[in-house]
């Protein structure tokens, strides 16, 4: 933990992810391109939200115990009768909604905020189909922008990251907003997030290669694309999959004026994760930088 001024405390962890070297489009300008992205975030993750906690499986076994730490460390510690506001901030699925749960107290309030909605629903489920919740402690689902969170100034007890942050258009914005709405004594915590030095490395090469293999000896991966290649067909139309989810995004984009063309795969995906792609300057974060 370091410190964070009158706005809190500090939590940053980093760890590699490996991605495309692509450069990043710009179809539009700065402002157009930051609701591009924004929107682009949205509509991916409630295309795949399905099938999101499956294929983050493994990945999530490494990150539960940063989470729990967080948890001991920070929701163990204060007042028990002191009512705490904690934002699971980018939810997703409420993954560490999930996890901190359990720390928290009856006067708690917990808010999961997402900009999708299916994600967020899928993050309510979870939660209310779950029977450890602390008596009365209030879950509020909150569809909204990091970048401008709909909170008053020093509200909050504790915000959490994971892995969200190379999403983001502006990741300054979004952490003046949080600085913003952290009380005094507040804490800001920050995990998995793609860094710079993984991006020119040999693990980085290495971990392509390895994703690459997983890819296709996928057992769910081969079995579609057998009933696929049965079926005469190139991809499965019972759901939405990897094959389709470039066309829906691109006829929903165009539709509603972000883009004049389709986008590539690629070039999507470069949408998608802003602040993790490529060996430029986007490539990753550096923790000092963002501290």
């Amino acid at each position: 933990m370091e410190p964070r001024g009158p706005g809190g405390r500090v939590i940053v962890m980093t760890v590699e992810h490996s991605t495309a070297d692509h450069s990043l489009p710009l179809p539009t300008g700065p402002r157009e391109h930051a609701a591009l992205v924004r929107r682009v975030n949205q509509l991916y993750h409630e295309l795949t939200g399905h099938a999101f906690d499956n294929e983050h499986r493994y990945r999530h076994r490494v990150e539960r115990s940063f989470w729990q730490r967080v948890a001991r460390q920070v929701l163990c510690t204060s007042s028990a009768s002191k009512p705490r506001v904690i934002i699971d901030l980018a939810c997703g699925t409420g993954f560490v909604s999930e996890i901190w749960r359990p720390y928290l107290k009856g006067t708690d309030s917990l808010i999961a905020l997402d900009l999708g909605l299916s994600t967020l629903q899928s993050a309510r489920s979870k939660w209310i189909n779950n029977d450890h919740t602390p008596a009365y402690a209030s879950y509020f689902p909150l569809a909204g922008d990091g970048a401008s969170l709909p909170l008053a100034n020093e509200s909050v007890d504790l915000v959490g990251i994971n892995a969200a942050l190379h999403h983001v258009p502006d990741p300054v914005a979004a952490l003046r907003e949080i600085d913003r709405v952290l009380r005094p004594g507040g804490y800001f915590a920050l995990g998995f997030e793609p860094n710079h030095t993984h991006f020119g490395s040999y693990m980085n090469r290495m971990a392509k290669g390895m994703d690459r293999l997983v890819w296709y000896t996928d057992i769910q991966q081969n079995r579609r694309r057998l009933r696929a290649w049965l079926a005469g067909k190139r991809i499965d139309t019972s759901d939405v999959h990897e094959d389709t989810w470039v066309a829906t995004l691109n006829t929903r984009l165009i539709a509603e004026g972000y883009l004049p063309t389709p986008l590539n795969e690629e070039s999507l995906l470069n949408l998608v994760d802003p602040h993790a792609r490529g060996a430029g300057p986007s490539a990753g974060f550096d923790a000092a930088d963002l501290l």
